[in-house]
């Protein structure tokens, strides 16, 4: 009987065969992967429901992570350039330009992309509400009417 981790190890080199494949080549390959779990015993089969249920709720923590940096950058396009992110990193966050950028481009930092966190994200929010009331107490100072 084959144990978990080489059953995941089989099961995730099918599986990226699988993804690498045209459309049209899926279903004989889907036939290939039930004769495989068919030949198994119902401990191994149990093994990689297991597995295949650990690799669907990783792909939705990826897609989920996928649609909040989508929607962040969505939203922040709109005053990007408008915005001093050097002036909001060293005031709001007492980090570097480079720190900022980093989360808001999701960068790769010691192998690990970077995001925002929680806590993080309602600090910027502060920060652009902040700036908001300044822009708009200073256009009311200018006292044109």
């Amino acid at each position: 009987m084959a144990g978990y981790e080489e059953l995941k190890k089989d099961f995730l080199l099918m599986r990226e065969k699988f993804n690498n494949l045209e459309e049209n080549a899926r279903s004989s390959f889907q036939e290939y992967i039930d004769q495989y779990v068919a030949h198994k015993t119902p401990e191994e089969a149990r093994m990689i429901a297991d597995i295949m249920l650990e690799c669907i709720n990783e792909d939705i923590d990826k897609v989920d992570v996928l649609i909040r940096e989508t929607r962040l950058r969505k939203v922040l396009e709109k005053v990007y350039d408008a915005v001093s992110w050097s002036y909001i990193a060293k005031t709001y966050f007492g980090k570097s330009r480079s720190w900022l950028n980093q989360r808001l481009n999701n960068f790769l930092v010691n192998g690990k992309e970077v995001q925002f966190t929680p806590e993080e994200l309602g600090q910027l929010q502060k920060a652009l509400f902040d700036l908001s009331g300044d822009i708009r107490n200073t256009a009311l100072e200018l006292g044109v009417h």
